[in-house]
């Protein structure tokens, strides 16, 4: 069973997120536009509620409060702000300019704070109350042990109960791309010390990181790849688990993965591909299965977190080129369909 949202935004759906409390689903768009909708809990009715635009601005991610009172996003000009779930209204929590478009955005309560990741390799604590915002990671600064970083691209984030996870590139062309050259670290929030440090995090993918997400309790994770490979770490595994994701073994055809989701409810993710498919995954049973789409990619998926739902943006996919797009705008209209899972798709 499912159900597609009314008012979807006009271009990409960048970010989904349900709300931590209640029954609300949001979601941020290139055309500068953050939307809410209030869900009923079955997932079977929709009500249309609050849109935060942005003038000449694309906005790029968004987090929950814990609460559900607030949904916060980033933009392209890198400023954080916040859509209040009851009056409609907007604020500007912090402006992180010039440390590049914001990449990622998560609500930490350990930090109780949000961690706001920038294109140029930044990660930095925003406080809601709009207090000095704190750079925690610094690419350039060789005190974190991260100096040859210094030309790091940040390109999405992942927080579970007390770690940070991130991915990126390097801006600086490198000859021969090996594992050690792809950006996967992560680095405790509430270390004992107070000092926040990251590690590389050991995988096999060899081809640039696209997406990742990570449970709750920060011992699973997945990253997907542009050539549509996805890897994953189950709980007290040691070695990691790499599918073969949205490639294809017989026309050997590959697709990159676009964004993948952690259920919190159980050991469970979701993967959309540029093949227009979603892959289930089970990690500690090590299987999986493929559903095909409607022909639409997907841009960006999200789990309720409770009552098995999960979210779908489908729209334009950019790694075609824009000339692609404009011919085939209408069809490629974003759209978001909410599914409520049920025993058979759990695999």
């Amino acid at each position: 069973m499912s159900i597609t949202l009314d008012n979807p935004p006009d271009e990409t759906i960048s970010d989904l997120a349900f709300s931590p409390s209640g029954n609300y689903i949001a979601a941020s768009s290139w055309d500068g536009t953050a939307r809410i909708w209030e869900l009923n809990d079955t997932f079977t009715n929709q009500q249309y509620k609050f849109k935060a635009s942005e003038k000449q601005e694309a906005i790029t991610r968004i987090a929950w409060d814990p609460d559900g009172s607030k949904l916060y996003y980033g933009t392209t000009e890198a400023k954080i702000k916040s859509l209040d779930n009851v009056s409609g209204k907007t604020d500007e929590i912090a402006n992180l300019a010039p440390c590049g478009r914001i990449s990622g955005l998560k609500y930490s309560e350990v930090t109780g704070g949000l961690i706001a990741a920038t294109a140029r390799g930044y990660i930095i604590l925003v406080f809601p109350d709009k207090s000095e915002p704190k750079l925690i990671f610094d690419p350039n600064a060789s005190k974190t042990g991260a100096s040859s970083m210094a030309d790091l691209s940040i390109i999405n984030i992942a927080v579970g109960q007390n770690y940070l996870f991130f991915i990126g590139n390097h801006t600086t062309p490198k000859p021969d791309l090996s594992p050690t050259d792809q950006v996967f670290y992560s680095g405790n929030l509430a270390p004992a010390n107070g000092i926040f440090e990251v590690k590389p995090v050991n995988h096999q993918l060899t081809s640039q990181l696209m997406a990742l997400a990570v449970s709750q309790d920060d011992q699973e994770w997945v990253i997907g790849s542009i050539t549509g490979q996805i890897e994953y770490k189950s709980e007290n595994d040691t070695e990691t688990k790499v599918e073969k994701g949205h490639r294809n073994d017989t026309t050997k055809d590959m697709y990159a993965v676009n964004c993948l989701a952690f259920s919190p409810e159980r050991p469970f993710i979701a993967s959309g591909g540029g093949d227009s498919s979603i892959i289930f995954i089970s990690p500690r049973n090590k299987r999986f299965k493929a559903i095909k789409g409607n022909g639409k990619t997907p841009t960006a998926i999200a789990f309720s977190y409770t009552n098995g739902a999960l979210a779908i943006a489908t729209g334009y996919d950019y790694s075609q080129g824009s000339s692609a797009y404009y011919k085939s705008k209408e069809q490629n209209a974003p759209e978001i369909i909410i599914k409520k899972l049920t025993q058979t798709d759990y695999v």
